[in-house]
């Protein structure tokens, strides 16, 4: 795996469940990391107004591969000429990891079995970022409706080991568990990927009953 690929899972590794809440004795809420640092709940970029994308957003025609989760009812179809995908070695939570076969340009998904509100989820994510990369701050969000499921995207921008890093994903839960669909790049080349990116993400779905 190339070094790109390799600082930015160091920076992802412990990505959204790997902190705990605690809550002081004034009342206020904080976020406990496994070194020792912690942040209140209220400094989050999180608690800014999200607004919806009312345009439907649809996996794409050639994504045929259906990547099927075995923790939680989440796939992601792929176009298995652009991406390749194995189950995850790099980071022990999660459980898929993609590489795009034409550039510098990396995926995860990262699912569990509880139901997390995506907000909180979107939350943990940023904090954790910071723990890694303090400078990392949100640059979009919005709520979409992706394969008729209510997600919400977030785009992270970052610093590690002297890297600008762009996080993109899809933040998803529902009574089955939680999935988090992140891609990840070197922020100057997220405008020359752009639309393998979305493409990626829009192959998430919900396996219906």
């Amino acid at each position: 795996m190339k070094i790109l690929s390799l600082i930015a899972l160091l920076i992802l590794s412990n990505a959204v469940f790997a902190q705990q809440m605690a809550v002081t004795d004034t009342g206020e809420t904080v976020f406990l990391f496994k070194d020792g640092t912690w942040a209140y709940e209220s400094e989050s970029d999180i608690n800014m107004v999200i607004e919806t994308n009312d345009m439907p957003f649809e996996k794409n025609d050639d994504a045929t591969f259906k990547v099927k989760s075995k923790v939680n009812n989440t796939s992601v179809f792929i176009n298995p000429k652009d991406w390749k995908f194995a189950k995850s070695t790099n980071n022990p939570d999660a459980e898929y990891e993609f590489t795009y076969q034409h550039g510098d340009l990396y995926a995860m998904s990262i699912t569990e079995e509880i139901q997390i509100e995506l907000e909180q989820l979107a939350d943990l994510a940023l904090l954790n970022l910071r723990a890694f990369a303090p400078n990392a701050k949100i640059v979009n969000q919005e709520f979409r409706t992706v394969n008729g499921e209510r997600v919400l995207h977030m785009e992270f921008q970052g610093t590690g080991n002297g890297i600008n890093f762009s996080y993109v994903g899809y933040y998803y839960s529902n009574e089955m568990g939680s999935t988090q669909l992140v891609v990840y790049t070197s922020t100057s080349l997220v405008p020359k990927y752009r639309s393998a990116i979305e493409g990626l993400l829009n192959g998430l779905t919900a396996n219906k009953a």
